[in-house]
């Protein structure tokens, strides 16, 4: 495996100041439920290190963690697990990870150096794992898909993609309940009463938002739409050519219910067969159904256009293959990760197996409303249709390592 190590990134002060207005750090997260199942290890448990992904891709990823992490008060603080470390650690071990990269000429001289410096985290089985268990991660993919895409409704492109609605009201718990911190309630006020906002039925088959003008893009195929919401993120090919990304903009608030399972209960799919290609598929075999599958997962996505994406709960452009969405109230935003998991593989009878394993570091980056908990982490396969074949398929158990800087390093 070639070294990714060399030339380093000079990180300067000018890292944290870009073309554009910062954004404001992430809300305070809320406690993490107990226990997190992600506990410090001896150096020796950690396995034996390489990077099958390019250096480039790696020194990018590292960058956008950085610029992030620059924009924090000093004092600002992040979770790990069950505890709080400051923000400006995470930046420090970024700092000296990229030294390292610099100063060390192998896989194994890396190791040495982190196995010295840093404390090393893993998420660890449940309890009731049992002896000889698969492996305490579950990880699943997601992507930038592009798609082709209409500024005005014709009789193909007749499903939008809504801008956020102006009655769309958020209430930051946190500000009332101080263990509620990082959760909001997502509602509208209709006859003077504070109301739920708007389901998916409501806004798809109602028109609940019909004539309000906050159309931004119309798709040609609902089933694209609804991925799209879930992936949260895309590129549309319009009727000029031009590539308009869109990024996300608010939740309707309600429950996200996944249709891959609904379609396991109803026998449509075996559970061991289920990818977003075999979702999709389905639904195409039978359009009668897919309003009614659909409905059932209520929670609906507003998008805003971007100039430039994917970009990450932590407000930058994330790497494909080295970002990763994660739990915030467990997970430090931006920290270094390692990362092992086995290759989703399509077999000639249709189910999805284990093949080649990834091995590389990576950078939390990103979260998700669906990602919850030590044990489920997604990982962005990058940006059209090679990317949506690797996540639509992953859906693999693998381990899960956070590097930190030890404090007396610091």
């Amino acid at each position: 495996m070639r070294w990714i190590g060399g030339a380093g990134l000079l990180v300067v002060a000018s890292l944290s100041g870009c073309g554009r207005p910062a954004p404001p750090p992430p809300a305070p997260a809320p406690a993490p439920p107990a226990p997190t199942l992600l506990r410090p290890i001896d150096a020796g448990q950690l396995p034996r290190l390489t990077d099958d992904l390019d250096a480039a891709s790696l020194r990018r990823a590292l960058r956008a963690s950085l610029s992030h992490l620059g924009r924090l008060a000093p004092e600002h603080s992040l979770s790990l697990g069950e505890t709080k470390i400051a923000a400006q650690r995470v930046r420090r071990s970024l700092l000296r990870f990229d030294q390292l990269l610099t100063r060390t000429r192998s896989f194994a001289e890396l190791q040495g150096a982190l196995a010295r410096e840093f404390v090393i985290h893993r998420v660890q089985e449940s309890a009731d794992a049992g002896a000889g268990g698969e492996p305490p991660v579950l990880y699943t993919g997601y992507y930038e898909p592009i798609l082709p895409g209409r500024r005005r409704a014709d009789a193909t492109y007749r499903y939008p993609l809504y801008r956020r609605p102006a009655d769309l009201l958020e209430l930051e718990l946190g500000e009332f309940v101080a263990r509620l911190a990082g959760e909001k309630l997502v509602y509208r006020v209709a006859d003077g009463r504070a109301q739920p906002y708007y389901s998916r039925a409501d806004i798809e088959r109602r028109g609940a938002l019909a004539g309000r003008g906050l159309e931004l893009i119309y798709l040609e195929d609902p089933v694209e739409r609804f991925f799209l919401q879930i992936q949260g993120s895309g590129a549309i090919r319009l009727e000029d050519g031009v590539l308009q990304r869109v990024g996300y903009a608010a939740s309707n608030g309600r429950p996200y219910t996944s249709v891959g399972q609904l379609l396991i209960q109803d026998g449509v799919l075996p559970r061991d067969q289920v990818s977003m290609q075999r979702i999709k598929q389905a639904f195409r075999s039978q359009p009668q159904r897919i309003a009614a599958y659909l409905e059932r997962n209520e929670r609906f996505i507003f998008f805003r256009e971007v100039e430039r994406g994917p970009i990450g709960s932590i407000g930058e452009v994330l790497t494909a293959g080295r970002s990763l969405a994660a739990d915030p109230r467990i997970f430090p935003a931006a920290a270094l990760a390692y990362i092992r998991v086995p290759r989703p593989e399509l077999r000639p009878d249709g189910t999805i197996g284990a093949g080649a394993l990834i091995e590389r570091f990576a950078f939390i980056q990103d979260s998700g409303s669906a990602i919850v908990g030590p044990q489920h982490i997604d990982l962005f396969c990058g940006t059209g249709d090679p990317a949506g074949a690797l996540a639509g398929r992953m859906r693999q158990r693998g381990e899960l390592y956070i590097l930190l800087l030890r404090e007396d390093e610091t």
